[in-house]
């Protein structure tokens, strides 16, 4: 039988993981709250506001050291703390205190790499890395084949998804990392995981 195992939201983009009991989810939107703000680069070619590539702004894919950021997001003060265990505790605003966190986050960052310049923000459907608002679905399957392959274990946090699942062994389903656009008609999330149309 087929059931969540954990969800996670990313208020930050790449900086900080929040772990949740519970959310609501809405049809055509993000996860609230998820990858709301994101950190542009200084090399970032921003082309006008709403939705950005992925390649603007500094992420863990490119600097693992952020992998460790743990965070908590005050949904009524909107006020952001990010934890790191090389790092004190830092509670700041992305809106409005974007130099603190830039302060903040530098001793992780790899001189030769692109510097945080500015934090953006996007309302309803965040900085996902898809063009339209998605989920990332997570197999756990997936990741105990990834280490088995890999011979060591891995923590289910790398993967940065959203929402786990375990129970299904379907091998369109067990690819690791899915996005689900909650853009599908009455296609419900569940029947879309059980069915193989998560893409």
């Amino acid at each position: 039988m087929m059931e969540v195992t954990a969800l996670w939201r990313h208020p930050m983009k790449a900086h900080g993981r929040e772990a949740l009991e519970q959310v609501t989810l809405v049809a055509g939107q993000a996860m609230p709250f998820d990858r709301m703000w994101a950190v542009a680069h200084d090399n970032a070619q921003i082309d006008g506001p709403g939705w950005q590539k992925c390649a603007n702004f500094t992420r863990g894919a490119s600097i693992p050291a952020l992998m460790a950021i743990e965070g908590h997001l005050n949904e009524v003060t909107e006020q952001l703390t990010l934890h790191h265990p090389d790092l004190p505790d830092l509670t700041f605003h992305p809106d409005t205190e974007a130099a603190q966190f830039i302060d903040w986050i530098k001793p992780l960052l790899p001189s030769h790499r692109a510097q945080p310049e500015r934090i953006l923000r996007l309302n309803s459907r965040g900085f996902t890395d898809t063009a339209f608002p998605s989920l990332s679905l997570c197999n756990v399957a997936s990741h105990h084949a990834i280490e088995t392959l890999a011979d060591t274990p891995l923590q289910q946090e790398r993967w940065r998804g959203n929402i786990w699942f375990d129970g299904h062994e379907d091998a369109e389903i067990a690819r690791g990392t899915a996005s689900f656009a909650l853009t599908r008609g009455d296609t419900s999330l569940l029947e879309a995981m059980t069915k193989g149309k998560a893409s």
